[in-house]
């Protein structure tokens, strides 16, 4: 590792704003009457479990003791009052139903909060970075739609921009509305490939006016239904959604996949009453899959990513562009000159396509928001 740069009087010198890191997280706290601090250590312990089938595989992954792993999972079964491991003689261990369950709500919990903590990292960090080299307003400012594919962006581009990076999350349609009125550099939506792209792009007018911006290529990808593995309940598309055994969990409005959603229950002539948990809504593709993860929903809509991050089926429905706006006044602003070279990029490409269901092979090609809006 090199040694860091210091003054002359041998003080570390001041960081600048790229070098700044800040990760916020939830912790638990668990119990009856006075909840206790729940270590790190026992969900990943349960993970390890499920993935792999032994205690003992788990404890060693985790670099404790197997007798400190049993302790630890006993401890918290008495606590809880129930088992949160099952042994099989000869065939190792499985989670518990209540074991399944905590892993499944600590998956979820995490999600829900990932946007809001995401969006007030972003904040501290510009208050931080405004204290340490960076100018005030430098950030490239991104309010984009849902995609697994952001932790990968914002990394690379706080590796090669200097300036940083905020990015906050939203509905494609109210991402388009934050660059009309200048509350962001480039705004991130996506857009049906066909004959639905038309529909998309007609509710996109009523929020954006593409006279003036040009697109950036960010990847292709496939959304679909999302359901448990093995697709216990034979759901084959869109019909069996409004079945009375399937219990569905919706995105938000606005969002481009609750378009997506719209689009295709009209196209078959579907009430969206007949659907149970039409109005259940949730603001992450992560967040639906784990609630489809834990089992307290049958299926949800989202992209295919999402659902191999959280082993669950896919069934395609459509493939879809994801763009990036931006103002033809800031093409040429650092920040947007660092994403425009970044999406086009090696790096971009070679993690990004990591990705199930992401197309990266055409990123970073620009067009004339015109071209693609009419």
């Amino acid at each position: 590792m090199p040694e860091a740069d210091t003054k002359a009087d041998g003080r570390p010198a001041a960081a600048q704003s790229s070098d700044l890191e800040l990760k916020l997280d939830i912790r638990w706290q668990l119990g009856a009457g006075y909840p206790r601090p729940v270590p790190e250590l026992l969900f990943n312990l349960l993970w390890l479990v499920e993935s792999e089938g032994t205690l003992s595989a788990a404890a060693r992954q985790c670099g404790v003791s197997y007798r400190s792993a049993w302790n630890l999972m006993n401890e918290w079964s008495d606590l809880l009052g129930n088992a949160l491991i099952e042994s099989r003689r000869g065939r190792g261990a499985v989670l518990s139903p209540l074991g399944k369950k905590i892993l499944w709500a600590n998956y979820y919990a995490r999600e829900q909060s990932r946007v809001v903590l995401n969006s007030t990292e972003e904040r501290i960090r510009q208050e931080i970075g405004s204290l340490v080299g960076r100018a005030a307003g430098s950030a490239l400012r991104i309010r984009a739609s849902h995609c697994l594919s952001h932790e990968i962006l914002t990394r690379l581009l706080r590796d090669a921009f200097r300036g940083g990076v905020e990015l906050q999350h939203g509905g494609s349609a109210r991402c388009l509305a934050h660059l009309v009125d200048g509350s962001c550099d480039a705004a991130g939506f996506h857009v049906a490939e066909g004959e639905l792209g038309a529909a998309f792009i007609a509710r996109y007018r009523q929020h954006f006016d593409p006279a003036d911006c040009r697109l950036i290529l960010g990847a292709k990808r496939r959304q679909g239904l999302i359901m448990k593995r093995g697709n216990p309940l034979g759901i084959r598309g869109i019909e069996d959604l409004a079945r009375d055994d399937i219990r569905f969990v919706n995105r938000q409005a606005n969002s481009g996949t609750r378009i997506l959603l719209d689009l295709l229950l009209a196209e078959r002539g579907m009430d969206s009453a007949s659907i149970r948990g039409f109005d259940n809504i949730e603001f992450t593709h992560s967040a639906v899959s784990a609630l489809v993860a834990g089992d307290t929903v049958d299926v949800s809509i989202g992209n295919e990513a999402a659902a191999v991050a959280f082993d669950l089926d896919f069934i395609p429905l459509a493939t879809e562009a994801y763009y990036y706006a931006v103002r033809k006044p800031s093409w040429e602003q650092p920040g947007v000159r660092a994403l425009r070279r970044l999406l086009a990029g090696k790096a971009w490409k070679a993690e990004a396509s990591k990705l199930d269901g992401l197309d990266v092979n055409e990123a970073g090609s620009t067009e004339e928001a015109l071209v693609l809006f009419g």
